[in-house]
């Protein structure tokens, strides 16, 4: 279990704006974070030592006992990592990200890895050659030369 209390350094003038979870499986259920992640975020919490969880627009804000960078907790993904060497050395051979926050890593259940959907090109249309100066007719199927 995940304590959060205590004072914490890194803690903002934010956090006192944002509502606190009382524990990670209140904050896992709240923020409909799939339950596939649950085992991964939870060792992701302890390992980290967080111990304050706070509901930010979105994803839950872990704050680290050791005052280090803030984990972000989002449904398929957590950043705020201060290296990928981290986050092997704390859950092994997972999918890792770099970005603005840090390094991340993927979640189980996540929606990164589903490719968009690519509409089909339509096929195109024969309207057929002009008689006369051997161009592709235009839809109206009246060539622009007139002939």
């Amino acid at each position: 279990m995940v304590e959060t209390t205590g004072s914490v350094s890194s803690s903002s003038a934010s956090d006192a704006r944002s509502r606190k979870f009382a524990s990670l499986s209140e904050a896992l259920s709240e923020m409909n974070i799939p339950f596939e992640n649950h085992t991964l975020i939870r060792r992701i919490v302890e390992g980290c030592d967080v111990i304050g969880l706070y509901e930010r627009g979105g994803y839950i804000k872990a704050v680290r006992r050791d005052g280090g960078r803030d984990l972000h907790i989002h449904s398929g993904f957590t950043n705020g990592f201060e290296s990928a060497a981290i986050v092997q050395a704390l859950l092994g051979e997972v999918e890792s990200f770099d970005s603005q926050r840090g390094w991340g890593l993927v979640h189980p259940e996540n929606k990164l890895r589903e490719a968009s959907a690519t509409p089909a090109k339509a096929a195109p249309i024969d309207y057929g050659v002009c008689d006369s100066c051997f161009l592709t007719l235009p839809a109206t199927g009246v060539c622009d030369c007139g002939g």
